[in-house]
This record gives structure tokens, sequence and C-alpha cells, in this order.
């Protein structure tokens, strides 16, 4: 099962995907900086979602995540 992590474009969010994936887990990076996590989402282990978590909707994530990954999201970090 994927890690899912926010703030993924940038600072310790980009550290966290970056150690993660060294250790081979696939990761769900997400961040509103669309351009930033498009092409994060590039690399074979992780998969980008472009979301303001701060945005009304952002209650959804987790269905979100669940519906993209067909599991249940147990790892937020």
């Amino acid at each position: 099962m994927p890690r899912v992590v926010t703030g993924a474009a940038a600072g310790i969010g980009r550290a966290v995907v970056e150690a993660l994936t060294r250790e081979g887990v696939n990761v769900l990076g997400v961040d509103r900086n669309e351009a930033v996590i498009r092409e994060l989402g590039e690399r074979p282990a992780v998969t980008s979602l472009v979301q303001d978590l701060l945005s009304p909707p952002a209650g959804h994530i987790t269905g979100t995540v669940v519906a993209v990954h067909g599991g249940m999201a147990t790892h937020l970090l």
C-alpha cells in the first residue's frame, strides 16, 4: 500500500517522498502546486494528486485516496 505524503512538492514533504522512494516504498504525493507535483508523479514509485488541503473539498481526500488505490489510507504523513 502506498504511503500518503502531504506537502509533497517541497520542503519536509519532498524530503519524505525522496526517503521513502529510496527505500522502495510507493508514495501518493499530495500538494497544491500542480506543476511540481505532476513532475514528481512522473517517477515510477510516485502517484501524484493535486489538492489544496485548505480548500473546502479537501475533507474528501481520504475518499479520493481510497478510490485511487482501492484500499484504506492508514499512513498519513
